[in-house]
């Protein structure tokens, strides 16, 4: 005897590529008479955000614990009003372009050895939106600037969605994207100060206030907050009568490198050319002989997630 297992309530969210195409080649469904047979429990569902459908339809993407016993499944889709659609799947998911609205969702599982179908599992109702929930604040790879080295303020928005309940914001960095700090709140923005010199990333989603639950593009954006910017360079004098032109310069200590840039004009010209531009690690820059004239020096530093500093003249 096998039990028959419930549907999950809630459905757990993602963003993933289509299914494969649905076999047709099914048997047809036959009774089960007295005998139990598992039904599946769907897990997971989500609409692609880079779907191009026709108005009032939208692509979503079911997916369902797998068991073991099972040869095949049998997906029922009923709409408030009208007829129920079915889709078979020999696959623990399925992906389908439906009308918007809301739905009973209810799945079936055909035995391996028995060859009989299961009674259908308990029903969850979910919704296909229109519209969906956008990030707004941070842009999505927007560079902050902080004004401090400390913790800066960053303002999160995004839109609001009707029937939500609340939303949770998860924001992550690389090294912590194991353990996301998370935020529920009912308003559709939040206030947070984050250390600079990190790539964060960022998404929202949502819960119903109904008895609906809504099926959800969850789209996650990236953002940088930078530290301050660097203090701009200081040109040292030049010592003239030396074998070689050495231009030297003080920087900030968290400066890793320096885009420097030499322009110069004949003495009897009003305007000038840039000649050389060079990058470098070292606060100095040596050349051999340069013609006779009037020469200005340009640096700016840069360092790992700090803003570069204005340039040094």
């Amino acid at each position: 005897m096998f039990l028959r297992a419930r549907l999950i309530a809630t459905l757990l969210l993602s963003v993933s590529a289509r299914a494969a195409d649905v076999p047709a080649t099914l048997p047809p469904p036959v009774s089960a008479g007295d005998q139990a047979v598992a039904a599946p429990a769907p897990v997971a569902a989500s609409a692609p955000s880079d779907e191009v459908l026709p108005p009032q339809m939208k692509t979503i993407e079911l997916e369902w614990e797998a068991l073991d016993n099972a040869f095949g499944y049998e997906v029922r889709l009923t709409p408030e009003t009208g007829k129920p659609i079915f889709f078979r799947t020999m696959e623990s998911r399925l992906s389908e372009e439906v009308p918007v609205g809301v739905y009973s969702l209810r799945i079936r599982s055909r035995h391996r050895e028995h060859d009989l179908w299961s009674d259908w599992s308990d029903p969850i109702r979910f919704e296909v939106l229109k519209k969906e929930l956008e990030l707004l604040e941070p842009k999505h790879e927007e560079v902050l600037t902080a004004q401090t080295n400390a913790r800066e303020e960053v303002q999160f928005k995004w839109t609001e969605v009707a029937k939500a309940k609340r939303y949770t914001l998860s924001i992550w960095t690389e090294e912590t994207k194991e353990k996301p700090l998370i935020f529920v709140t009912g308003k559709n923005s939040q206030r947070l100060k984050l250390l600079p010199g990190q790539i964060y990333f960022w998404q929202v989603t949502f819960e119903s206030a109904t008895n609906v639950n809504y099926v959800q593009v969850i789209k996650t954006f990236s953002f940088t907050v930078q530290g301050p910017k660097l203090v701009k360079p200081s040109i040292l004098p030049f010592k003239p009568g030396e074998p070689q032109v050495k231009l030297t310069w003080l920087s900030s200590k968290r400066a890793k490198s320096h885009k420097a840039k030499l322009s110069f004009r004949y003495l009897d010209e009003a305007g000038g050319k840039e000649i050389k531009v060079t990058e470098t690690e070292a606060r100095e820059w040596a050349f051999g002989e340069l013609p006779a004239g009037a020469y200005k020096l340009e640096v700016q530093a840069f360092a790992d997630r700090s803003a570069p500093s204005d340039p040094g003249v």
